[in-house]
């Protein structure tokens, strides 16, 4: 992984993608991300390197929009919009998701208010809190975990989930 600091923004490159972790908007600038070349060749390096492959937002961090990604994304901060994973999506004690999430696991330890649809498995941890549509085929809730909506089960995986 490699992170660069600049005008404040915090930029962390992996598996050949830039995620912003964090930006003060009045210092972000379309600069920043002009040489994407040297930072995904950075990218490969580290990717060779490391061998892990996840991308992450952090605490204190907002994403407003979608999130789209080929590997498993750890939420820590908010996300209003969209989530798309061809992996697993956690969202940790202090992460909260206001919208849909499409993935084939997740793994719920914060708040999720929206809809979320699995491939495979859907863990509501102890402290999550589910507000809303869930479609999975296997649902694992822990004791003192929240859950007020709707579930759909089946052995068949919902069809945008295998996207």
């Amino acid at each position: 992984m490699y992170k660069s600091v600049q005008n404040d923004a915090i930029i962390c490159i992996y598996a050949k993608k830039v995620v912003l972790l964090r930006a003060n908007l009045a210092d972000l600038k379309i600069g920043i991300f002009e040489n994407l070349n040297i930072f995904r060749n950075m990218a490969a390096q580290q990717q060779q390197q490391s061998g892990a492959l996840y991308n992450a937002l952090t605490a204190g961090s907002k994403i407003i929009g979608t999130v789209i990604t080929d590997s498993d994304f750890r939420v820590d901060g908010t996300v209003e919009g969209d989530v798309q994973s061809s992996g697993k999506v956690v969202i940790g004690e202090q992460g909260k998701i206001k919208g849909t999430i499409v993935c084939q696991n997740a793994e719920i330890m914060g708040m999720l208010e929206g809809k979320i649809e699995t491939h495979h498995t859907l863990a509501l941890r102890a402290t999550g809190n589910i507000k809303g549509e869930v479609t999975t085929q296997t649902l694992i809730v822990e004791p003192n975990a929240i859950f007020n909506g709707t579930c759909s089960m089946s052995k068949n995986a919902p069809a945008q989930a295998k996207k």
